[in-house]
């Protein structure tokens, strides 16, 4: 989760018009992965502020989970934290960036998916980051899991991601 915190964080700080979506499976764990976003922040060496003045330090939370776009760069970039049995849509939006958390303990993480998947941006650069714990057999994050685990190598299916000349 840290890693995937720090490269989201850091790409939506340096780049224009990039959006992240992080989500976890309960509010304890969205807290924490928002203090971590938090504590990036706060640690991050102040640099005079520009097009190219380096890391901005104008971001503040405007609520305990959710983080809102830099005005001060003109980067129009976001970085939201959000519980995932509190979104009720993330849908109306382009996706660069998108971490799910514990994903074997959400709800309905097929549903919640399903309705993600078309606000993914289709630049080569869009990340999504699945991780989670073991919560048992079956279930969404076991299924995609084991179908990728297992059809790694030559005969390995391709994602919805991969061109098809891969």
């Amino acid at each position: 989760s840290t890693v995937s915190q720090a490269y989201m964080f850091h790409q939506c700080l340096t780049n224009r018009e990039r959006r992240a979506f992080i989500t976890a499976a309960d509010q304890g764990t969205t807290n924490n992965i928002f203090l971590m976003a938090k504590s990036m922040l706060e640690h991050l060496p102040r640099a005079p502020t520009g097009p190219r003045g380096g890391m901005p330090g104008g971001l503040t939370p405007e609520q305990s989970e959710e983080w809102r776009k830099n005005e001060d760069m003109g980067l129009n970039s976001r970085f939201d934290v959000a519980c995932a049995a509190s979104v009720k849509s993330a849908r109306g939006f382009e996706l660069h960036y998108f971490h799910g958390s514990e994903v074997a303990f959400w709800d309905d993480a097929e549903k919640f998916m399903l309705g993600l998947m078309p606000t993914f941006s289709e630049t080569p650069e869009t990340l999504i980051v699945l991780e989670s714990t073991a919560n048992g057999a079956g279930g969404y994050f076991h299924d995609k899991f084991w179908r990728h685990w297992k059809g790694h190598g030559s005969r390995r299916e391709k994602s919805a991601f991969e061109d098809d000349d891969e």
